[in-house]
């Protein structure tokens, strides 16, 4: 994303996404994505001889120039809608300079703002970080005071011992998205032993760009069973707990008071119908949610004391009108296929040898915690 590219995000699109949720009437903290290195800047291409060459790593934008963006962002929004409230999305860490990262903390902090970012997804991120802050990726989160209540992190799969006990104990949440870690074969998080220490970890579904649907459902049911074949029966993550991970750890990433049918928390409520949901009784209901159910029990759904979903059909929206329009604009997207798919082609050797030799390089401690 260059500069102009930049602004054109912050004045339009991000407006976009925040109006959708606003028409539609869904609750939701929205982090504003930037970063100043293009995608070769994050690969350990030292791994590989001519990789930089071949790539390029720059930056390609300005700190500068992103701040205010951001705070403008902010402005337009922060206390426009009781259901939404804008955060700042630095995209990863491995996709933001030391400099412009470390600047972010600091900028989060003067604007009371929160905070999602991705931590260590894939295994070459271990890497990046061992020559970036030189040692632990999350180490230097902790040297910058970036595990704190407001910041969330995404993935957190290729944490070392050392960290899953500083993320234990620190006021962050993981956000564990087992679906799109499956999907994109890039290993599982060691929620298991983060929930062992005592962190908070919550779930999400990932973009659609990484796991094609954003179905809770499925994710959830996949938290509480891709864990069970390296640990112990003892371990395992059951329904209730993949429940509580869903519904209290996506509280603790937004911030919020929800996630719980309890005075002063907010009314926001999915009624299941029985059509397909079978009443068990209540020892078996959280099993049966999570193992059996995919979404087609959802009879209501109440945000904020609204009815928003009724019957089959959302009560805000022409769902219609929606879908013809996003047809329209994925006919778009996929008429530039051919020319996307011969740059790859163009590229795919160097990125192949990069996936080689993080795949054979030996990482600096045991992948599993005990």
């Amino acid at each position: 994303m260059c500069s102009s590219d930049l602004l054109r995000w912050f004045k339009d699109g991000i407006d976009a996404i925040m109006q959708a949720y606003a028409d539609i009437g869904m609750r939701a903290t929205v982090a504003a994505t930037y970063t100043d290195l293009n995608f070769p800047g994050s690969l350990p291409l030292e791994l590989v001889p001519g990789a930089v060459e071949a790539l390029k790593p720059r930056k390609i934008a300005e700190a500068a120039d992103i701040f205010p963006q951001v705070d403008a962002f902010v402005a337009r929004w922060r206390g426009r809608n009781p259901l939404l409230e804008p955060a700042a999305g630095p995209s990863s860490l491995p996709r933001c300079s030391t400099e412009l990262f470390e600047a972010s903390v600091d900028f989060i902090k003067s604007r009371g703002l929160r905070m999602q970012t991705h931590l260590l997804s894939a295994k070459s991120q271990v890497f990046v970080g061992l020559k970036r802050y030189g040692g632990s990726t999350v180490e230097f989160l902790k040297r910058i005071g970036c595990l704190e209540d407001w910041a969330s992190f995404a993935h957190s799969i290729w944490l070392d011992p050392a960290e899953v006990r500083l993320m234990a104990g620190s006021a962050a949440t993981v956000v564990h998205n087992p679906i799109s870690n499956a999907k994109l074969g890039v290993g599982i998080a060691p929620i298991v032993e983060l929930r062992r220490a005592g962190g908070k970890v919550a779930i999400g579904s990932d973009g659609s760009s990484s796991a094609d649907g954003q179905n809770m459902f499925e994710t959830v049911k996949a938290a509480a069973t891709v864990h069970r074949h390296n640990h112990r029966y003892e371990d395992w993550i059951l329904a209730e707990d993949a429940l509580e991970m869903c519904w209290r750890g996506g509280a603790s990433v937004l911030g919020q008071s929800v996630g719980r049918l309890a005075a002063g928390y907010a009314a926001d409520l999915v009624l299941l119908g029985t059509r397909h949901l079978f009443i068990t009784p209540k020892e078996q209901l959280a099993g049966q949610i999570v193992h059996s159910e995919l979404g087609q029990s959802v009879d209501t759904v109440i945000i904020g004391g609204e009815i928003v979903f009724a019957n089959g059909r959302f009560t805000r929206i022409n769902e219609d009108a929606i879908h013809a329009e996003a047809q329209e604009i994925l006919s778009r997207v996929y008429s530039g296929m051919a020319e996307r798919e011969r740059r790859f082609a163009e590229m795919y050797p160097v990125y192949r040898d990069i996936e080689r030799a993080v795949t054979a390089a030996q990482l600096p401690f045991t992948r599993y915690c005990g």
